[in-house]
């Protein structure tokens, strides 16, 4: 029931944009009733924070996965893989984009932001340390202070690219994922 809730806000979201969202409109497009939707949350700031939780979390374990293979792959093709998991309404739709400029306005949804921003850089740190350390045969402590040197770098190409679609109005996914490929391939 409460993914039916989730996916129902996801759609309202994507069609209406957050910030005109309410929860009847939530209510409209799941097909339950009002008392259904709150037995599960409170309102529409919860089923955001579960919503981005969820959403967060399948994209941080495909971080997870790629940090545990062998050999683990290169930051060009894992951030490609990466960035290939993150498509729909989240990024068509300007989703993340909707929430960066929502969260200077909602302490609310500022902290969805800021915990799904907390958790991707942990979990790409996470990454990226293992990669230097098998690459480079470092240790925890150096692989660490090497992922974290790169890692606002790649924060911004992934950003970049999730900003693409709504602010340029293209999706040019091949030529923006060639250039980034040819930067990380030069690590």
């Amino acid at each position: 029931m409460a993914l039916r809730i989730e996916q129902a806000a996801l759609e309202c979201a994507h069609r209406k944009g957050l910030a005109v969202m309410s929860m009847a409109d939530i209510i409209a497009e799941s097909g339950l009733s009002a008392g259904a939707i709150y037995g599960y949350y409170k309102g529409k700031d919860e089923i955001l924070a579960a919503l981005a939780t969820r959403l967060v979390g399948g994209r941080v374990a495909i971080l997870d996965q790629m940090a545990e293979r062998v050999p683990v792959p290169h930051p060009a093709e894992a951030l490609l893989e990466f960035m290939d998991s993150v498509s729909g309404p989240m990024r068509d739709g300007g989703l993340v984009v909707q929430i960066w400029g929502l969260s200077s306005h909602s302490e609310s949804i500022g902290a969805i932001a800021r915990d799904s921003y907390d958790q991707m850089v942990e979990h790409l740190a996470g990454y990226l340390a293992a990669w230097y350390r098998e690459t480079q045969s470092l240790d925890a402590e150096a692989g660490m202070r090497a992922a974290t040197a790169i890692l606002p770098a790649v924060l911004a190409l992934m950003q970049g690219w999730l900003f693409k679609v709504p602010m340029a109005g293209t999706r040019d996914d091949e030529a923006y994922l060639a250039a980034v490929a040819a930067l990380l391939r030069n690590i």
